[in-house]
């Protein structure tokens, strides 16, 4: 069923008749990667249907560990680069973990009724390494408020143990004066004054004054706390 194509003489060797063979052609698929705030990896093209490929070298992302490759935009299905096939174009979504999360926090210290003088905000390490903490930054707002309109952030200083806290002592209101934190602060600013019941609280990698936040899917927010 393809072309005709002329007859060849062969003179006095005899005529001969070929046979073309045809293969069924071969559908190949583009494989793209979204590193969700990561650094960019590049697409894999012209990836023959039914094979596996190569995993790339994986992103990289300022306060978080790289958690893997999934096939859906919310995480849910881990691809496997060992059995996983192509048979479609698709986007791979990188996965994130973060190194530093916000692991309490409490608010309306020093008002009447607290627990203690001061708020306070402490942090966990997730990772098994220590971490450098002197390029993060605290951001808090109003449940209302945003976060590029309040004076309410400081940067962080020091280093957080593996698998480690720190914590950090907050601003003290003038009606409980008597009750003291249960433990020695890593870090003191009166900066930040958490509402006792509602509010929202950010982690960021990046320093103040030079970082502002838009919101708590801005790309440098390591961990985000909304309360009451």
């Amino acid at each position: 069923d393809g072309d005709d194509i002329s007859i060849i003489e062969l003179g006095s060797y005899g005529d001969v008749e070929l046979f073309a063979k045809w293969t069924e052609g071969i559908q190949t698929y583009t494989v793209s990667f979204e590193s969700n705030h990561g650094s960019e990896v590049s697409s894999i093209t012209d990836v023959e249907e039914g094979l596996t490929i190569t995993e790339p070298t994986p992103p990289t992302r300022n306060g978080f560990s790289f958690g893997g490759w999934y096939s859906t935009a919310g995480l849910t299905n881990p691809w496997d680069f060992s059995i996983d096939t192509i048979n479609q174009n698709i986007t791979l979504y990188a996965k994130w973990n973060a190194n530093i999360i916000i692991y309490e926090l409490y608010g309306g210290g020093g008002n009447s009724g607290a627990t203690y003088n001061n708020d306070y905000v402490i942090l966990y390490n997730t990772t098994g390494s220590a971490i450098d903490i002197s390029h993060y930054s605290l951001h808090y707002a109003a449940a209302t408020g945003s976060f590029h309109t309040t004076n309410n952030k400081i940067n962080l200083n020091g280093t957080i143990a593996a698998g480690g806290f720190y914590k950090i002592q907050l601003a003290a209101g003038t009606t409980v004066t008597d009750k003291p934190l249960p433990f020695t602060a890593d870090l003191s600013s009166t900066a930040i004054n958490l509402a006792g019941t509602i509010g929202k609280l950010a982690l960021a990698f990046g320093s103040v004054p030079n970082l502002t936040l838009t919101g708590s899917n801005h790309s440098a927010v390591i961990d985000f706390v909304g309360y009451g």
